[in-house]
């Protein structure tokens, strides 16, 4: 369901399976997972009090869309996870990533292969250089790349490196149109607004992620996008 309907990429469903392997690991010789209740989640969720409120968190979300698709299904009659509240933890301070954490997202994006990659590494030039918000980056005009591409960059060393990206992307953009058509959008795409949206953006850069060996858990759209912010005078 989560591949087919919610389109969940490869690296979402693994950690999902891992989440749920692990609180099926927890009941085991319990009871069956269809006889679980509140308090055994409950409980479960205070024996990860050591972990991070993130991880906490996540282990949650999966145990909640899961009770949720069982009882869609009429599997259970009642959702166990409703009305669970979090073990109390400490608030952790938000860490930005570190220049090379930046630099190895940077790199990591330039080999990737095909439009795929040549697309991505685009992007991530373009927010590394403009100081642009994720939400307006997906949405720039095509009017406005070419004018970047044509522009000055200024005495900026940073503009060069994503002028020479976006060349390189516009070689491969009609890859990207539907039905051949062309599109207003620099990055056109089949989604309903006709340009990449914001989610599949986020989806890339948690996969980019884990090729370059990134924690998933410091890949969200707001951590990289601040430590680009961070460090745009590489």
């Amino acid at each position: 369901m989560m591949a087919t309907e919610r389109g969940a990429t490869r690296s979402t469903l693994s950690a999902y399976e891992s989440d749920l392997l692990d609180f099926q690991g927890f009941i085991k010789n319990k009871r069956e997972v269809e006889s679980v209740t509140s308090e055994d989640i409950n409980f479960y969720l205070h024996t990860k009090k050591h972990f991070s409120s993130s991880t906490v968190a996540r282990r949650l979300s999966a145990l909640r869309q899961f009770y949720s698709f069982l009882l869609k299904k009429g599997k259970i009659k009642e959702n166990p996870t409703n009305f669970i509240k979090l073990p109390s933890q400490k608030q952790e301070p938000i860490s930005f990533l570190k220049k090379e954490e930046v630099v190895s997202l940077l790199e990591g994006a330039k080999i990737g292969e095909g439009s795929e990659g040549k697309r991505l590494f685009a992007l991530l030039q373009l927010l590394y250089a403009l100081e642009i918000s994720v939400k307006d980056l997906v949405a720039l005009p095509l009017e406005k790349g070419l004018d970047i591409l044509g522009s000055s960059s200024e005495g900026r060393k940073i503009f060069l490196p994503a002028q020479e990206a976006l060349k390189e992307y516009l070689k491969v953009r009609d890859c990207f149109l539907l039905h051949e058509k062309e599109s207003p959008w620099l990055f056109p795409s089949s989604s309903k607004k006709g340009h990449l949206t914001r989610q599949r953006f986020g989806q890339l850069l948690k996969e980019l992620s884990l090729r370059v060996g990134l924690n998933p858990a410091r890949s969200s759209l707001y951590i990289i996008r601040q430590g680009f912010y961070s460090f745009n005078e590489l």
